[in-house]
């Protein structure tokens, strides 16, 4: 049976070094991000100084903590980043961080950003998944590899529209204001350009996943991702830790033990290669999900595949509702 082999398959035991890297990757993208709110002052521009805030249906009740309470917790969430990437009770710290960072989403809508969503999901996903030992099973892997793929496959979705493809736009816009820049400022405003880019940004975000799970291509798929991510991040500055999230994160998809790999030095190689097929590591917690954890998975997935198909599928009301769904790389 087709499901029983893949059921096999996916509790086959891996090194969990890979898992090792995205942690701390993510604890110290974390950490970037909180402390961007405290050097850009947005603790009390964003969340003390106003009055009123947008809330989402249902959260009304949720209000910012008064004072230098605020302050005080994003502190406590860069604690937490500190903790995920040094692996200090990873899964508490991870838990904890979900829940204080989605406590500081749900608070004004206006301030809702795609990959501060990211890191909500993220972060529970640490918290949930066997990623705490030195082997893992493979499932838990392509489920980090999945939350990570979902983003480019509905950035591409969202970039099929008349917008986008027939019109160049908002990169028209976007790429017009950079005029000034040295040496390419004047081709930025050309408008086959912006075509180019847009073209190119919805083959790349709808393609990239594919060319990532091909091992042959899948380190030319990555220098190209990295040099895709570095130019929207130099054109784009407001998408802010966006682009390392996606460079930091995109290394899920490479074998399992790369960190081990690319840390060996010459004089180990061999050694590392005569274990390579024996039982290396110590079992890992679990095999196959066990049927809640499982049940609960399902239900994850489920709800982040519907969630963007009801926002995207959904017309827009206005052009600037389109372009926002639809930015440059997600």
């Amino acid at each position: 049976m087709v499901v029983d082999k893949l059921a096999k398959l996916g509790s086959r035991p891996v090194a969990g070094a890979s898992v090792t890297a995205f942690r701390v990757l993510f604890g110290l993208l974390g950490l970037a991000a909180v402390l961007r709110f405290f050097a850009h002052g947005w603790i009390e521009e964003l969340y003390i100084a106003p009055v009123y805030h947008f809330s989402y249906p249902g959260f009304a009740w949720l209000e910012p903590w008064p004072g230098w309470g605020m302050y005080a917790h994003f502190a406590a969430l860069g604690l937490l980043s500190v903790g995920i990437a040094v692996g200090y009770r990873c899964r508490l710290c991870a838990g904890l961080f979900f829940v204080g960072f989605t406590y500081v989403e749900l608070i004004d809508r206006t301030t809702y950003l795609n990959h501060y969503y990211w890191m909500s999901l993220v972060s529970l996903l640490l918290a949930l998944l066997p990623l705490h030992r030195q082997t893992v099973p493979h499932w838990a892997i392509w489920t980090l590899r999945a939350q990570v793929g979902v983003v480019y496959v509905f950035a591409g979705i969202a970039k099929l529209n008349p917008d986008w493809l027939l019109h160049a736009l908002p990169l028209r816009i976007w790429l017009y204001q950079h005029g000034d820049l040295p040496l390419i400022g004047t081709l930025l405003q050309e408008a086959w350009v912006a075509y180019a880019m847009s073209w190119g940004g919805a083959f790349f975000d709808l393609t990239i996943v594919g060319w990532l799970l091909w091992r042959r291509s899948r380190l030319w798929a990555y220098v190209i991702l990295v040099i895709f991510h570095l130019m929207t991040w130099l054109l784009f500055p407001r998408l802010g830790i966006f682009p390392w999230l996606m460079i930091g994160g995109a290394l899920i998809f490479f074998c399992p033990d790369w960190p081990r790999r690319l840390l060996a030095v010459a004089p180990r190689r061999g050694a590392i290669r005569a274990n390579a097929g024996t039982n290396a590591y110590p079992p890992p917690p679990a095999g196959s999900p066990r049927p809640t954890r499982a049940a609960a998975l399902a239900l994850f997935a489920l709800v982040q595949l519907a969630m963007p198909c009801a926002i995207t599928l959904t017309p827009a009301t206005s052009a600037g509702t389109r372009w926002a769904t639809a930015s440059p790389g997600g």
